[in-house]
C-alpha cells in the first residue's frame, strides 16, 4: 500500500556526494550517500576497499579509519559576491586530531577554501563549520560582502534540535510557516514549543533553493 502524504510529518532526504578520502597510503575518491530518515535519523553510506561502512556523521568516520589523514569534500555552490551571484568552489577538509593521552578525547578539525575565480581563500583548523565561516569573512575582508546562497546564510533556516548540534548537518526551513518563523525570530529559544518544533524541512548548510532569502540586507561597501 502507497503511503499517503499526509501521513509523513517530517521531510525525508537522500543526498549523493563525492569526496577525497586521504590516507597515508594515498588517497581516493570517495561516493557517499547521506540519508536523513522521517525520525530524523541520519545516515552515512559509503565503501572502502570494497567494504560497506555506515555512520552516523563525517566526523565519525574520520576518527574510526586509522589511515585518515583527511576528508575533503568539494561543493558547488552560488554566491552573493558585492551582490552579483558568481559559482565559486567551497571545499570542506576533516582533520583528526588523535590525543596521545588518553585523558583527552579525539576530535575532527574543520576548515575551508573558498575558490571564486582567481581568488582563494583558506582558514585555519576550526571546531566547527560555523567557526570556518568566520576565519573566511576575516581573510575576504571588509570591502567584498558575501553570502553563501544557500541555506547557511538564508533566513528561513534554523537549528533543529535544542542544545548542542551539528552546525552542518542540522537545520530545519521554515520557508512553510510564516507566523511560528516570525514568533522565533523574535524570541529565539523562548519561543513556544509549538513555534520551536515548526518546519518540516530537514537541510544541511549546502542545501539551496527557488525561496533562498539572505539573512539580512547587506551592508553598503565600504570604500577605501
Amino acid at each position: 500500500m502507497v503511503p499517503q502524504i499526509d501521513s509523513i510529518t517530517h521531510f525525508v532526504a537522500v543526498d549523493n556526494f563525492e569526496a577525497v578520502y586521504r590516507t597515508t597510503n594515498g588517497e581516493q575518491v570517495l561516493r557517499w550517500e547521506m540519508r536523513t530518515k522521517h525520525d530524523w535519523n541520519r545516515v552515512f553510506f559509503t565503501r572502502v576497499n570494497n567494504q560497506d561502512i555506515q555512520v552516523r556523521s563525517l566526523e565519525a568516520f574520520v576518527l574510526l579509519q586509522p589511515d585518515c589523514v583527511a576528508l575533503l569534500i568539494p561543493h558547488q555552490v552560488n554566491v552573493l559576491w558585492n551582490n552579483q551571484s558568481i559559482v565559486a568552489e567551497l571545499v570542506e577538509i576533516f582533520t583528526p586530531m588523535r590525543n596521545k593521552h588518553e585523558s583527552l578525547a579525539p576530535k575532527v578539525w574543520v576548515n575551508l577554501k573558498l575558490t571564486i575565480g582567481d581568488l582563494s581563500y583558506e582558514t585555519v583548523k576550526c571546531d566547527s563549520f560555523s567557526e570556518a565561516i568566520w576565519e573566511l569573512n576575516e581573510l575576504v575582508g571588509l570591502e567584498t560582502i558575501w553570502w553563501l546562497q544557500t541555506c547557511h546564510h538564508c533566513k528561513f533556516s534554523y537549528s533543529a534540535f535544542p542544545g548542542p548540534t551539528n552546525d552542518r548537518n542540522d537545520l530545519k526551513c521554515f520557508r512553510d510557516e510564516p507566523k511560528a518563523f516570525a514568533e522565533v525570530q523574535e524570541k529565539g529559544k523562548f519561543a513556544s514549543t509549538e513555534a520551536l518544533n515548526s518546519g518540516d524541512y530537514f537541510v544541511n548548510v549546502f542545501h539551496t533553493c527557488a525561496a533562498w532569502q539572505q539573512i539580512k540586507p547587506p551592508a553598503t561597501v565600504r570604500s577605501s
